[in-house]
């Protein structure tokens, strides 16, 4: 068995041997975060960013023969977006015609669900160093969450 060149990988930069004459990263970890960011550029939630796996339909599929009868058809063209999961939910078939209503409607939605996280002060170091561990966990968790709620909030496409 000859053995293979040193190569770089794609994601990390770090040089590394192959086992595979296949293989382009350094190990499991910068394979799954390639893979991940692959996913996320190709399908991203039309609301919030983030990873979708449904499909939202702009109007809703149960709104969609009465707009034909009154002819509103050509008014609001019948779409089908890109949306994770907790956006369909929220969305559900909610008489919203237009992707921007639709978003708007999910930006307020979110911020009333989370509420007690986007209330959260910030924190200093000190501050947090007063805290006992399991306090100073949970106090890091909400920040997170709240960081993370509210990057979904601002998204606009």
């Amino acid at each position: 068995m000859t053995k293979l060149p040193e190569l770089q990988c794609l994601l990390c930069r770090r040089s590394f041997t192959p086992t595979r004459t296949w293989q382009r990263f350094c190990g499991p970890t910068c394979r799954g975060t390639a893979h991940a960011q692959e996913r996320q550029e190709e399908q991203s939630c039309e609301y919030c960013g983030q990873l979708a796996e449904t499909i939202d339909h702009v109007p809703p599929r149960a709104a969609r023969p009465t707009l034909i009868e009154l002819g509103l058809a050509d008014r609001y063209p019948f779409l089908e977006v890109h949306a994770c999961h907790e956006c369909n939910c929220l969305l559900g078939h909610r008489p919203l015609w237009t992707v921007k209503q639709r978003r708007e409607f999910l930006h307020k939605r979110l911020a009333q669900r989370y509420a007690k996280y986007l209330k959260i002060p910030d924190w200093t170091d000190r501050e947090l160093g007063t805290l006992g561990r399991d306090l100073q966990d949970m106090t890091l968790h909400g920040l997170a969450v709240r960081d993370f709620i509210r990057a979904r909030i601002v998204y606009a496409k």
